[in-house]
């Protein structure tokens, strides 16, 4: 009877069947070992994410509450918006370089602007001019 199996087509499909069915499930569980490794690797990647996330919140809570605080405000009102306290007499440095400094005067008006001649034109006119016209 053994002879007969080994002789017969029938068993050399079943093993043909069972090589085939035991490579199709090696090659599929290579696959799915592949996918858990990335998904391992992806969650691995998305913990460290959601910790570096949980600093930040918590670093960003802290400043909120840091700048809620009244010494801040205060802070901000005396240094950024340079307000004084009633009573309080507000001291600004002014550095000579950065700032232009008023100039005491008069201004010409547009009409004079237009008109306005050089020292040496006004002197001309003072003197040969002015004599020219009596």
């Amino acid at each position: 009877m053994i002879n007969r199996l080994r002789n017969s087509r029938g068993w050399q499909i079943a093993l043909v069947t069972s090589v085939v069915l035991f490579a199709v499930l090696v090659s599929d569980v290579s696959g799915r070992m592949s996918i858990l490794r990335r998904m391992h690797q992806e969650k691995t990647r998305l913990s460290q994410e959601l910790a570096l996330a949980h600093l930040e919140h918590e670093s960003l809570r802290a400043d909120l509450r840091s700048v809620q605080s009244d010494g801040y405000l205060d802070e901000w009102a005396r240094v950024e918006a340079r307000l004084t306290r009633p009573g309080e007499v507000a001291i600004i440095p002014v550095v000579a370089d950065q700032v232009q400094l008023p100039q005491f005067g008069l201004e010409p008006t547009p009409d004079e602007e237009e008109n306005a001649t050089s020292n040496p034109d006004q002197w001309r006119r003072l003197f040969f001019e002015a004599s020219k016209n009596p």
